[in-house]
């Protein structure tokens, strides 16, 4: 079996810069790093979870908590799965999908076992029930999307609020009298960030620009629909 002193006569450096690539524990030059990551793709390395756990290392991989069903859009969420990934590996970590349904006792037990380093969260409500117990875990934790309260946790997201000020002014240039907004199929528009700041800068730039401004949220996908 390949071992981490294997690739480390391979690229020329010492077991401890092998560990240090795998950790990120200690700062090491990118050229570095790529013959490292090189050697471990020739020689096929695959590094001991499980000993690196109990050596109180880091395992090198990062959770990503999401929705899996069939409501999801996989064609959204591709692009922010396929970055991650070329992220993570170009820091020598994998990425493991955990799925959102599994709930907080899913994340909470995959942190006990120390099968992730952090975790990344998706979907990411603004009323979400979910953050004060995410945020007691003892990794690190970055919620991709904004809550009302986000519980000391760090947030990345979209400025939404600037998309709808582009978004309506583009109509407007275009000579729109009338905007509509159409959400998603019977949701509120006060569940997430992005559509309640997405709807509430939409609507007061329309009226600025003097268009009329409608919201049209589909009821059911048989046709049924409820407007205001």
């Amino acid at each position: 079996m390949v071992t981490a002193r294997d690739v480390a006569k391979r690229a020329g450096v010492s077991q401890a810069t092998v560990s240090y690539v795998m950790s990120g524990s200690r700062p090491i030059s990118e050229a570095t790093k790529k013959r490292v990551r090189k050697a471990m793709d020739e020689l096929g390395y695959v590094p001991n979870i499980n000993a690196r756990s109990l050596a109180g290392g880091k395992v090198g991989v990062i959770g990503v908590l999401v929705h899996m069903d069939e409501n999801t859009d996989l064609a959204e969420l591709r692009p922010f799965l396929v970055v991650i990934m070329e992220e993570a590996r170009k820091r020598g970590s994998s990425v493991m999908l955990v799925p959102a349904d599994e709930g907080i006792e899913g994340l909470c037990r995959m942190v006990r076992q120390g099968v992730v380093d952090g975790v990344l969260v998706f979907d990411v409500e603004w009323h979400d029930e979910r953050l004060p117990e995410i945020a007691r875990l003892d990794i690190p934790v970055v919620l991709v999307g904004t809550p009302e309260n986000a519980h000391g946790l760090p947030c990345v997201d979209v400025d939404y609020r600037r998309v709808a000020q582009m978004a309506v002014n583009r109509l407007a240039e275009r000579g729109a009298q009338r905007m509509v907004l159409v959400g998603d199929w019977g949701r509120s528009l006060d569940r997430y960030a992005f559509a309640k700041f997405f709807a509430s800068e939409s609507r007061v730039v329309a009226q600025v620009l003097g268009m009329e401004y409608e919201i049209f949220i589909p009821r059911e996908k048989d046709g049924g629909a409820s407007g205001r």
